[in-house]
Formats: structure tokens, sequence, C-alpha cells
């Protein structure tokens, strides 16, 4: 009852090496025609590494920046939103962080969760925040939670139409 789409932001799609900041943009058509052609009334998963928008990096799925690529990011964004592709999971900044982001555009929205720490990294946001900073004109995050300096897990429950992410987490130490 779902469809996971696992994005490789480190190889172009033509098997040569790239810089992880551009990669995926010849990624984004593919992604956005899969969840096109996913079983109608089925969930959608998308994940990677690199977050939409990070709290501690800087760089980010689709650029160096959350500025970056904006053509591309209302694609992804609105792809997403419009095929049952709520969540978009990553990682990369060592946290727990959920927030609402928004299309450039402002036409479509999906949550992005970054995944809380399973190692000793444990990353700070930045402040002020990266949609602050690249996006001050057009802020694209709403935060939601956060949580620091745990070692988490999560849960998504499927219940027909119904989709669950619920985040569990122990402190450090």
């Amino acid at each position: 009852n779902a469809t996971f789409v696992a994005v490789d932001q480190f190889t172009r799609t033509d098997g040569t090496g790239s810089s992880a900041n551009s990669a995926t943009l010849d990624q984004v058509n593919w992604i956005a025609q899969t969840l096109q052609t996913k079983p109608a009334g089925t969930h959608a998963f998308v994940y990677a590494h690199k977050p939409l928008i990070g709290q501690n990096h800087v760089d980010n799925l689709l650029g160096a920046n959350p500025s970056s690529n904006p053509t591309y990011r209302n694609t992804l964004i609105s792809a997403m939103a419009a095929n049952g592709g709520r969540y978009f999971l990553s990682g990369h900044d060592h946290m727990y962080n959920r927030a609402i982001v928004k299309s450039p555009d402002g036409a479509a929205f999906v949550q992005n969760i970054i995944h809380s720490s399973d190692s000793y990294k444990f990353y700070i946001p930045t402040i002020p925040s990266n949609d602050q900073t690249y996006n001050a004109g057009n802020r694209q995050e709403t935060p939601i939670a956060q949580e620091l300096f745990t070692v988490g897990y999560y849960i998504a429950k499927v219940d027909g139409p119904r989709l669950t992410v619920t985040h569990y987490a122990s402190d450090n130490g």
C-alpha cells in the first residue's frame, strides 16, 4: 500500500560522479513520474540522505543552499503533494526536526523529517535558520517539532488512507 522512492544524491543518472549538490537535479522528473504512476490511493515516501531544508548543514537535496534551483524544488514538492508523498525523509543533520516545507511558488507543501541521530554525532541548528538566511523574502519552512541530543527511531503506520509517523527517542548517555 506504499511506494518508496530512494534518491541517490551522489551519482548522476548517467552513472558519472558529480557534485553532491547537483546529482539529484536530473532525477527530479523521474521522481515526479514515479509518484504520478504509482497505484491510485496508495501512499508514497521519498527519502535521501540530505533534507529539503537542513537545520545545521546549508547544502540540501537540491543544491548548495535552500534557495538553489527553485524550479526543481517546485517540481519535486508539487509532485509529492499531488501524489500522496506527504513525507520527505532524510538525515544529514543528526537531529530530529519535523517541518512543513512549501515549494518556492507556494503552490504545494510536504513534511520534511530529518531523522534523529543514531550515532555519536549530534549537530545544532544554525541561528538564524537556513530558511531565514537563504529564503528571507520567501520563507518556505514552518517548524513543527525539534529534538536535540537524542538517539531516535520512527514507526510509520499505514491504516488504509491514514498514515501516521511517530518519533521515539532516548537521551544520549
